[in-house]
């Protein structure tokens, strides 16, 4: 069994690339993270784990 961490990048001030009405930040942890969770949870041979995103950290 394979273990990971998902760790969510930017915060603190920094919301990295910004485009078509996106800010990275925001895409990365809420529509990317979601479908990253739910996706995760269906594994049965391996183990990830995301890091608590709300310290906000990078």
């Amino acid at each position: 069994m394979s273990k990971h961490l998902v760790v969510f990048g930017h915060g603190q001030g920094d919301p990295g690339a910004m485009g078509n009405g996106y800010q990275e930040a925001t895409f990365t942890r809420n529509i990317l993270g979601q479908k990253l969770k739910a996706w995760a949870s269906k594994l049965k041979r391996n183990q990830i784990d995301f890091y608590n995103e709300s310290l906000d950290m990078f």
